[in-house]
């Protein structure tokens, strides 16, 4: 330490700061690692202060050095009380203690035992304004558990001047200025003379003109009255303002502030690093004194960093259950307020303190619940102890009724006011919030609390913030759900709730919508029951008219809820509104029909209960009109409206919902009229209808039993058999109606489609074999193989050019050969279709690459690997399936075919020359259109490999 501090404040810090010196030229000027060497010895000292307390009484001169931390942090907090020291000093001292800092809050010996008797002994001689640390006795007082000061003492003529380090009895006595020794230690101490006398400088005048102004401002002073206002009072209650005035201006102080920051840094580095184990009990009553000093450096400190600090600590004080904070929690909660009251608010720039603030009132009223609870409990055991041998009867009251708040009632509105203003600060949301909910979880009631409310409901949907409406609304259910509200105000919430769906902007509508699914959620059944109608109407009006998808099935979702809470009787009075809707007739009743189904379904949904048991068949008659509507729709012949489709495929999802819900009897002559219709409605022309069609097809065909579904009699009773046995025919139709929706061109093609389409035809091919009497209406189906026609049908599709229309019907013949049984006469008389089907895309290449081989090296060859890899993979599965001898065979024979066609193709080319020229010529300029487009592609192709693009043409060139 010595180096250290001649290297920071003596002659070579001098030197560096001299500004002719020419520091450029000598290395060691331009810098100092002093600091850093504090940093490295406080990372990998031991850290045990407390030894000095051990050794109390011992022989100093005898002794080893007792403790390495204060032998780094003692020299410079006396720096800091000398009388002339420098703002530069300052800076270098708290850059050092800033260090020493860093430097212990990574050491390892660091404990809780050890720290916090440290920094309540380092901090409380600042606080209080004493002399020098060695007149202090803290660390012994704080070793045993209790926090004392020194009294004042008249030994100053026998303190010796303080050194940085020395040898024998001074040397050692420095070492332990944190000792409180006796009045018989100090007068056996050797007096020492006076070295170097050393006279103030500080306000000393520079020149005579500025004596004379020193002069007669000293005579000024002397000569003013002090009466009024400015005298001082030293008796009555007024004396003690005095003196905090004093303990106010020493704290202020910078010197005394720097001390101050460095032991409560300190202190929050290592809470923040959890060193400290809060389940201690000798830990908590350590931290127990902190609170009664945190909460004088919170009153009378005006330096931002203590008190920030101060609030800090406090934040994690206040989590612990310390026996002083039920004491200081009202006059903490008091100076907290006038200290937001006094940093101007959330309208000055000091938001750190504001937010800090606070925080700290949020834990304040969050801690406040807790010792209610707790003395609560207490007087309830009281009472049951008074009830044993006093019978009260009914006089007994609840002792949790009455409401405390660590503020009063006039403290209450201030903070209120401050509430309401700073809720418009977007920045610094966290904060405010939690204190409104802290305070609305303590049940506070004021007018202008109610203010604050509506103003938080405003912001739930007004605000530009997902999170500042995402509190808001939080807040606002809460103090809906909680609070004491007549009707009226009530009703004038929920009708603003309501409004709020109808806002400009899709953020602000989906915030209110959730508010709304929330208090749908919360709200208590009889409530729900007596304004069901306040929120069904207009979330049905949302639910058709809203442009945003999310809002609609937000909207959705709430009256989904809304249906799970309500009882039979409101879910029939809301069934008799959708059923007048849905049997609207005409044109503009569509969108009625359109709703209605719509809230037909989420009615399946959520309740079906609603529908199992009622005396009236309810699941029949949604049928019938399920069944009506579509017949409707489906006798139209091209939809020009958005609305008829929709109708369509809302039935279709209310359909859906029931099938899976078993809530009725799926071979009823009413189902099994919507059974044929669903069948119709594969080939729709809007996507959404063919796919819920086909997975409504689908997902019924699945639940039929595989194994009894070819041995079903004619004797058989029609209500227990399904609609295909039922409706003969049904199969091939719906066969039928999957090979138009996968006969579509590329342009067109739906992946989850196709994939339904390949399951749904699998599944037929099945049936197709094992029952074809199933597939047909007629008797007479002897002459009949309808899954050879369906193979041919998927064979004459991939006919057509379009590599995903031929990929599916590849992959739906993948999926029947592996349907199939072991057996090879299973597949075998259908080969030769499916061969030839897979060898056309494998003969269009060899001719491409034929043709055209240097061609073929430019373009991407990638696409064409692709389109012949598929069917040589089925063909693969294929000759596995049917064995190789037949495979071949069939394969020799499909070649053979198509070389005779395409030589018979050559033939009539060359005769269409002769004997029709014109065509012939029609069919030349047709090939050459071709081929030119074909290398103007490749030429594009070309160019866009080397990253060379066309230039645009210039909108001068247009006119």
């Amino acid at each position: 330490m010595d180096l250290v501090q001649q290297d920071l404040f003596g002659v070579a810090s001098e030197m560096k700061e001299v500004e002719y010196v020419e520091k450029r030229l000598v290395k060691e000027a331009m810098g100092s690692k002093s600091v850093d060497t504090l940093e490295i010895v406080c990372k990998h000292l031991l850290f045990h202060p407390s030894i000095a307390a051990e050794s109390s009484g011992k022989d100093f001169v005898n002794l080893p050095s007792l403790s390495a931390v204060h032998n780094i942090v003692i020299p410079l907090l006396e720096r800091l009380r000398l009388p002339d020291i420098s703002s530069a000093t300052i800076g270098k001292i708290r850059e050092c203690l800033t260090k020493i800092v860093v430097g212990l809050s990574q050491n390892p010996t660091v404990s809780a035992v050890e720290l916090m008797p440290f920094v309540h002994a380092t901090v409380a001689p600042f606080l209080l304004g004493s002399g020098l640390l060695s007149d202090y006795s803290e660390i012994n007082a704080c070793s045993d558990g209790e926090s004392s000061y020194a009294e004042d003492s008249d030994y100053d003529e026998t303190e010796e001047p303080i050194t940085v380090s020395g040898t024998g009895e001074r040397g050692m006595l420095l070492k332990h200025t944190n000792q409180t020794l006796s009045r018989e230690q100090l007068q056996k101490r050797r007096p020492t003379d006076v070295a170097q006398w050393h006279p103030s400088t500080l306000n000393t005048p520079v020149d005579s003109k500025s004596a004379r102004a020193l002069n007669a401002k000293q005579n000024r002073a002397m000569q003013q009255v002090l009466d009024g206002e400015n005298a001082p009072k030293l008796t009555g209650k007024a004396r003690h303002g005095l003196l905090e005035k004093i303990v106010a201006e020493n704290l202020n102080d910078p010197s005394k502030a720097c001390g101050v920051i460095f032991g409560l840094s300190l202190l929050h580095s290592c809470l923040k690093k959890s060193k400290v184990n809060s389940n201690d009990l000798q830990t908590l009553s350590m931290a127990d004194p902190f609170v009664p000093m945190l909460t004088h450096c919170i009153t009378t400190c005006e330096n931002n960093e203590i008190v920030l600090l101060s609030l800090k600590l406090l934040g994690h004080l206040l989590y612990w259950d310390l026996p002083s904070m039920k004491k200081y929690q009202r006059k903490l909660a008091s100076n907290v307020l006038k200290l937001l009251a006094l940093s101007g608010g959330v309208l000055s720039s000091k938001h750190e303190v504001t937010h800090g603030c606070f925080k700290a009132l949020t834990l304040l009223f969050d801690k406040q619940i807790l010792y209610d609870h707790r003395d609560s409990q207490e007087k309830t055991s009281e009472e049951v102890h008074l009830n044993e041998t006093i019978d009260l009867g009914d006089q007994t009251k609840n002792p949790t009724s009455v409401v405390k708040l660590p503020l009063n009632q006039e403290q209450m509105k201030v903070l209120v006011s401050m509430l309401l203003l700073s809720m418009t600060d977007t920045e610094h949301h966290n904060s405010t919030f939690s204190l409104i909910k802290a305070i609305v979880s303590r049940r506070f009631l004021s007018p202008e609390f109610y203010d604050l409310i509506e103003k938080l409901l405003e912001l739930s949907v007004q605000s530009l913030k997902a999170g500042v409406r995402q509190h808001s609304s939080s807040i606002f259910l809460k103090f809906l759900i909680t609070y004491p509200l007549d009707r009226k105000r009530l009703l004038q919430h929920l009708q603003q709730i309501v409004l709020n769906i109808k806002y400009e902007y899709e953020e602000g509508r989906l915030s209110a919508i959730k508010l709304l699914d929330s208090v749908v959620d919360k709200l208590p059944l009889p409530l729900l029951e007596q304004h069901g109608k306040i929120f069904f109407f207009p979330l049905v009006l949302q639910l058709v008219n809203d442009e945003s998808n999310s809002c609609r099935e937000a909207a959705a979702h709430v009256i989904t809820n809304l249906f799970k809470r309500s009882s039979m009787d409101q879910l029939q009075l809301y069934y008799d509104y959708m059923k007048r809707w849905f049997l609207e007739q005409g044109d503009a009743a569509s969108s009625l029909r359109r709703t209605s189904a719509q809230l037909f379904g989420l009615l399946v949904e959520s309740r079906a209960d609603f529908f199992v048991g009622r005396k009236n068949n309810v699941s029949s008659e949604l049928l019938e009109m399920i069944n009506t509507v579509l017949k409707q729709e489906i006798s139209k012949e091209e939809p020009v409206q958005p609305v008829q489709w929709e109708t369509s495929y809302f039935c279709l999802v209310c359909f859906e919902k029931i099938v899976k819900k078993s809530l009725a009897i799926l071979s009823s002559d009413s189902c099994v009229d919507v059974w044929v219709k669903t069948t119709e409605f594969l080939v729709y022309p809007h996507p959404w209808v063919k796919q819920v069609s086909s997975r409504i097809i689908f997902s019924y065909l699945q639940s039929l039993s595989t194994n009894g579904f070819d041995c079903v009699k004619e004797s058989s009773s029609t209500s227990q058999s399904s609609f295909t046995v039922r409706e003969k025919g049904s199969l091939f139709q719906i066969a039928k109606n999957i090979c138009v929706q996968l006969n579509c061109s590329d342009d067109q093609y739906n992946e989850s489609i196709a994939v339904l389409g390949i399951k749904i035809l699998t599944w037929i091919s099945q049936r197709m074999r094992d029952s074809p009497h199933l597939c047909y209406k007629e008797t007479d189906i002897s002459n009949k193989d309808p899954l050879f026609w369906l193979i041919t049908r998927l064979a004459n599709m991939s006919k057509e050019k379009g590599n995903l229309r031929r990929a599916t019907v590849f992959k739906c013949f993948a999926s029947i050969i592996c349907a199939e049984s072991s057996d090879e006469k299973g597949i075998t008389p259908y080969l030769e279709v499916m061969l030839e089907a897979l060898h056309r895309p494998i003969a269009e290449e060899e001719g491409a690459s034929a043709n055209n081989r240097s061609s073929l090296r430019s373009c991407n060859t990638s696409s064409l690997s692709e389109t012949t890899d598929l069917p040589k993979e089925v063909m693969n599965v294929l000759e596995e399936k049917c064995g190789t001898e037949a495979f071949l065979n069939a394969y020799a024979i499909v070649k053979l075919k198509a070389r005779e066609k395409k030589m018979a193709r050559k033939q009539m080319i060359m005769s269409e020359a002769i004997n029709d020229p014109k065509e012939a010529a029609k069919r030349k300029i047709q090939k050459q259109t071709k081929e030119k487009e074909r290398k103007k592609r490749k030429i594009e192709e070309r160019k866009a490999s080397r990253g060379v693009f066309t230039k645009k043409k210039s909108r001068l060139n247009e006119y």
